[in-house]
């Protein structure tokens, strides 16, 4: 396969992320990643934070009403849907079994996982697609 794809994060949208990560803490956080995916490269613009609806610290869910509000918002505009992120609190970011099942629903999305310590911290951030299996993406700024 050629290159490998990349994500981008504008400051704030990275800021934003531990910040979230850090509020939501024990329970995984959630939100939608909004931008432009061009090629290989995923840009996110924007985070838009979605209630955790399972407040759970293993699980996350998406309020599926929230979700379409979000598609249709930004139908029509420069920017769109690229992909999710959520927290994996004081653990790893790896892809769970459950999040494979979700990842296969949405294989043009990428999907961003951030690992934190036991204060909710991000130290660590990864990110994956699915393209006949769980894939890596590179984190490749903050810019």
């Amino acid at each position: 396969m050629g290159k490998k794809m990349k994500v981008f994060f504008k400051d704030k949208v990275w800021k934003k992320m531990r910040k979230v990560s850090k509020d939501e803490f024990p329970n995984e956080a959630a939100s939608l990643l909004v931008g432009r995916k061009k090629n290989e490269v995923f840009k996110v613009e924007k985070m838009i934070e979605a209630k955790n609806s399972q407040r759970s610290r293993i699980s996350f869910q998406i309020d599926p009403q929230f979700l379409v509000d979000t598609l249709d918002k930004f139908e029509g505009m420069d920017m769109e849907l690229i992909g999710f992120y959520h927290s994996h609190p004081n653990l790893h970011a790896f892809v769970s079994e459950r999040d494979e099942k979700f990842m296969k629903l949405w294989p043009s999305r990428v999907w961003v996982i951030g690992g934190t310590d036991d204060r909710g911290e991000v130290t660590e951030v990864r990110a994956f697609v699915w393209r006949d299996g769980v894939e890596g993406v590179n984190v490749e700024s903050k810019a």
